[in-house]
């Protein structure tokens, strides 16, 4: 009776198993009939002998043939996002130097050489380095293109012309011929960065025409944001090695602290006449102004070519994840639908993470953005040198401004106190938003809240040296519309200082929001205090028949 049992028992789940075994090929089965009723039939033939689906290869073809019209404008198509078409750091790098040596060339070799035989000279020698440049960074691009090299050609031929005709051995004496060189000359360069992206096709000329007209016109602006992606990732990188690591805040201190300082510098001396002499006996006869105008040309190229270069170099990097994304679509239709469906929880959440990750030439970038990229021990040093500034500026307020204890020879209140005031004022905006960058973009320290208390009591006594200087000259001049509004400006200011300090102890306090809605508090109170009425009172007090403008 055992034996009978158990041989009963052994048949029952030996036909158990077979049962499961049948419904799980009938599964299988139709899991396959649907997904091949779901696929066209030309897919799953190429599926089956591993070769990606013919739609996949026209659509891969089509799209290099057809560009989106976004691309017109240095903008990637429609079907690929930003971040696929962003760069490398190494490939934004090199475009920054580029940008930075060719705004440096144009101000030092086009705007600055005064006669206009050295002008012309530069201009030419100008242009023949730029197209050298240009063709060494984009060389992978330039060097299959016969139409690139045609343009680059010309460019260097007719600045051969423009320098044999100004040295005047052979061509001479000829204004027009000049003149349309120096004209054609950028036009040429233009046409040269745009034929030589990936996108120009001989057959297209109005979209060749269309990308050179928003060269001119577009692209040096709609890629300012994207200079962001280099600067932070120099001020945040961190090396392990102290050493290099120091090196580079150090550098990184001098190379923000020196502009700041010099447009500072250059403020406060043509604001103070007795600060402009201590500074020419450390420094000599250096026209302070001139370098900071300079540096602002540089900087507004820089940034303007930057941002031309940028849209060209994307335009040229775009194809790449089109690529990617054929080989992840080949991959998904050779795969099983059993493969498919047998995707675990753990491998769609890899996947969902993969998906977060862009992979740009060898450089993966996460895609969440660091929100205060600024490198606080750079912000620190930067601090201490604006700070040291004034305070030397402060000792002289307080020593010849504020004490009365004299002027030099030839200078009296009113005019000592008409130079500065807008120069400080100038000076005042520029701490106020200097605060709230460091502010917003850099990691709360103490030592930095400290050097940030001193900054807005520095931006104090300037401001006060401003209304100092504002109520000696209407004492002697008398008062007009613009020196009443410039005196009430000055109080709104003030609050904004105590509410800038205040934001140091309570960080949750909405500073730009108040100083909003203070702007038109103020303006609205300027027109209810009847400032004719308040003006000509003042002057019929003192006296004033003729008021000077300021």
């Amino acid at each position: 009776m055992l034996d009978l049992e158990s041989s009963y028992a052994e048949a029952h789940s030996n036909r158990r198993e077979r049962q499961l075994v049948n419904n799980s090929e009938q599964a299988n089965t139709q899991a396959q009939s649907s997904f091949a009723e779901a696929t066209p039939p030309h897919v799953t033939e190429a599926a089956q002998h591993g070769n990606p689906p013919p739609d996949s290869q026209q659509t891969s073809q089509s799209s290099q043939q057809h560009q989106s019209p976004n691309m017109l404008f240095g903008q990637p198509p429609l079907g690929i996002s930003p971040v696929q078409a962003a760069l490398s750091h190494t490939r934004e790098y090199v475009l920054l130097a580029l940008s930075f040596i060719a705004a440096l060339g144009v101000d030092r070799m086009i705007l600055a050489p005064s006669s206009s035989t050295t002008q012309l000279r530069c201009y030419a020698i100008f242009w023949i380095l730029w197209v050298l440049l240009f063709t060494g960074v984009f060389w992978s691009h330039v060097h299959r293109k016969p139409y690139s090299w045609l343009a680059g050609i010309s460019i260097v031929l007719l600045c051969i012309w423009l320098l044999l005709s100004d040295a005047g051995q052979r061509y001479y004496n000829n204004p027009e011929y000049t003149a349309l060189c120096i004209l054609s000359i950028p036009a040429l360069a233009m046409m040269h960065l745009q034929i030589s992206s990936a996108d120009f096709s001989v057959h297209t000329p109005a979209r060749t025409a269309l990308n050179w007209l928003s060269g001119c016109f577009v692209q040096p602006f709609t890629a300012i944001s994207q200079l962001r992606s280099p600067l932070t990732a120099i001020w945040h990188t961190e090396d392990r090695d102290t050493r290099k690591s120091r090196l580079r805040v150090t550098a990184m201190s001098v190379l923000v602290g020196i502009p700041i300082l010099g447009l500072l510098t250059a403020l406060l001396t043509s604001a103070d006449i007795v600060f402009k002499q201590g500074v020419n006996t450390i420094i000599g006869d250096i026209d302070l102004s001139m370098i900071a105008m300079h540096a602002f040309i540089v900087g507004v190229l820089t940034i303007c070519c930057y941002s031309l270069l940028f849209n060209s170099d994307t335009r040229n990097s775009y194809k790449e994840p089109q690529r990617t994304q054929s080989l992840n679509t080949q991959s998904l239709h050779t795969q099983s639908p059993s493969t498919q469906l047998r995707e675990t929880p753990s491998q769609s959440l890899n996947n969902t993470a993969i998906k977060d990750l862009q992979i740009t030439e060898g450089t993966v970038t996460s895609s969440f953005s660091k929100h205060q990229p600024f490198n606080p021990s750079v912000c620190l040093i930067v601090l201490i040198a604006v700070l040291a500034l004034y305070s030397a500026f402060s000792a002289i307020q307080f020593t010849f401004l504020f004490a009365r204890q004299g002027l030099p020879d030839g200078y009296t209140y009113a005019e000592y106190a008409r130079q500065g005031f807008w120069q400080l004022l100038a000076v005042t905006v520029i701490n106020l938003i200097g605060f709230g960058l460091v502010l917003i973009y850099s990691p709360r320290k103490p030592v930095l809240d400290a050097l940030l208390v001193g900054l807005i009591m520095a931006t104090a006594v300037v401001l006060s040296s401003s209304a100092l200087r504002l109520s000696l000259y209407i004492n002697a001049y008398g008062l007009t519309w613009l020196r009443l509004a410039s005196l009430l400006f000055m109080g709104l200011v003030s609050m904004i200082l105590i509410l800038s300090i205040a934001r140091l102890r309570f960080q949750r306090l909405p500073l730009l929001t108040l100083c909003a809605t203070l702007f038109v508090c103020w303006f609205v109170l300027l027109g209810y205090l009847n400032p004719s009425a308040i003006i000509d009172s003042f002057n019929m007090t003192h006296e004033f028949t003729q008021v000077a403008q300021l």
